[in-house]
């Protein structure tokens, strides 16, 4: 069983999509028709994955929106505030403890306060 594993390891990994090639399902289903036991199961293993990725790639284009320049323009300025945000939330330990090792800054505090109330 290990010498068959470490030798499927070392295949290389087998692509369907071939020059010529135009419906991998269709080999697929070729491979079943085959009497041989292992190559009808590797045929219907092929297909299931090649129908699989099909299915998740319709699923994800039906979770998908297309936003609109305005709408993108929005979530950048989104995703610009919440990376600033997260800068100073980080650095807080740095301006905002007021210590021997860093000094308070009232400006950083002030642009936290007006980053969230934005975000909110």
């Amino acid at each position: 069983v290990i010498d068959e594993f470490v030798s499927a390891l070392d295949d290389p990994a087998i692509t369907l999509s071939y020059p010529g090639l135009r419906n991998p399902a269709a080999m697929c289903v070729d491979l079943i028709m085959y009497d041989h036991p292992q190559v009808f199961a590797l045929g219907l293993q092929l297909l299931f994955a090649e129908c699989c990725q099909t299915t998740e790639l319709f699923e994800n284009l039906h979770k998908m929106e297309i936003l609109t320049a305005d709408q993108q323009e929005t979530f950048q300025n989104i995703k610009d505030d919440v990376i600033a945000l997260g800068k100073l939330l980080y650095s807080f330990e740095n301006w905002g403890v007021d210590d021997k090792f860093s000094t308070d800054d009232p400006s950083k505090l002030m642009q936290l306060q007006k980053i969230c109330l934005k975000l909110r």
